[in-house]
C-alpha cells in the first residue's frame, strides 16, 4: 500500500471520481468541496478499545475528509483504500 503521506488532495479528487462519488453536497447540492488535509496532516478516527483504562496509544484509522463549503457537511474516506488504488495505477 502507498504511505499516507504519498496520498494528495489530487489523489483524493482522482480517486472519488474514478469511483463515481458525486461532485456535489448530498444535503444541500452545494458544488464547492473542500478536501480537508494535506500530506502533513492527516484525519484519523481512534479506535478506541471497550476496556479500561485505554491504551498509551490507541489504533487509528487515517481519513480522507471532504467538507461542503456551504453547509459544513463532512463525508469521511478511507485513505488505504486511496492508497490501494493510488498503486494499482501505479502498477499498470
Amino acid at each position: 500500500m502507498a504511505k499516507v503521506s504519498s496520498i494528495t488532495g489530487d489523489d483524493i479528487s482522482a480517486f472519488l471520481l474514478d469511483r463515481g462519488a458525486t461532485e456535489e453536497c448530498a444535503t444541500c447540492g452545494e458544488k464547492e468541496l473542500q478536501i480537508v488535509g494535506d500530506q502533513v496532516s492527516t484525519a484519523s478516527l481512534i479506535l478506541v478499545p471497550n476496556s479500561n483504562p485505554m491504551p498509551a496509544d490507541p489504533a487509528s484509522f487515517p481519513l480522507a475528509v471532504v467538507a461542503c463549503r456551504n453547509c459544513g457537511v463532512i463525508r469521511l474516506h478511507s485513505i488505504g483504500a486511496i492508497a490501494t488504488w493510488k498503486k494499482a495505477l501505479a502498477a499498470d
